[in-house]
């Protein structure tokens, strides 16, 4: 048990460092409507900052329990996975020997689990954002004053028929601060079956015509520092360039 909390401590300093920076920047990096080829990182490497508001920073990591829900009887598994989130973090500021979580920290899938279904399939019960699911996630986040970042699998009105895997991030206030999409899928690697979530690199020109070139590696500034998101693994240089901005 002490190698393992000494793994976790080493995992969460790693974290805090790559994502707090000396500063932070005034503007927030959700994708605007209007796409703009401005990039928030200068040539010379900088950005506007502003000091920080806290010199510490607590990080909570929730490994919550994983339970794919079925198709055929996705609203109340939905419901019932949304509420072991929810509870989840109700425990989560509930146990605080370590402090009150100032940002917390889900996996990629507590809402709906995963398994291999169709798109047909996803498109049914994928969440959207804003939605119901992220709005009780949001009143949590309000009422322990805490940043949440969760992923889930997404449904999008302005992209028909794409399922997205977004990673969102709400706000103490209880307003979603910024979403992130996969950068892409790896392929090739499993046994009979490829992943079809729409990826940034799937649909990069209209993704970047969209949102504009800074949003292709998203970096949301918050007040305690710069937070990076990513659902892939194994992308030395994805995070490089996540490091650099």
């Amino acid at each position: 048990m002490s190698a393992r909390r000494d793994f976790l401590r080493s995992a969460a300093g790693l974290s805090a460092l790559a994502a707090l920076g000396a500063g932070q920047s005034v503007q927030a990096a959700m994708p605007k409507t209007a796409a703009s080829d401005v990039l928030s990182m200068q040539n010379d490497g900088g950005y506007a900052s502003v000091p920080l508001s806290k010199p510490v920073v607590t990080l909570g990591v929730v490994q919550s329990k994983i339970r794919a829900i079925a198709s055929d009887n996705w609203k109340p598994e939905l419901a019932e996975n949304l509420k072991h989130m929810l509870d989840s973090i109700d425990r989560a500021f509930y146990f605080t020997s370590g402090g009150r979580p100032d940002i917390l920290f889900f996996h990629e899938f507590p809402l709906t689990g995963w398994k291999k279904w169709t798109r047909k399939e996803i498109l049914e019960f994928a969440i959207e954002v804003p939605g119901p699911e992220v709005s009780a996630i949001a009143a949590k986040a309000k009422e322990f004053g805490c940043y949440i970042v969760f992923g889930s699998y997404v449904k999008d009105k302005t992209w028909p028929n794409h399922v997205l895997s977004i990673t969102t991030i709400v706000g103490p206030d209880g307003n979603i601060v910024d979403k992130h999409w996969k950068a892409r899928n790896i392929k090739g690697v499993f046994t009979g079956f490829e992943l079809f979530t729409t990826t940034i690199y799937d649909v990069l020109d209209e993704y970047i015509e969209r949102y504009g070139i800074d949003a292709i590696i998203p970096v949301t500034r918050t007040p305690y520092g710069n937070i990076i998101t990513s659902s892939v693994q194994r992308e030395p240089e994805l995070f490089r360039a996540f490091a650099l901005k």
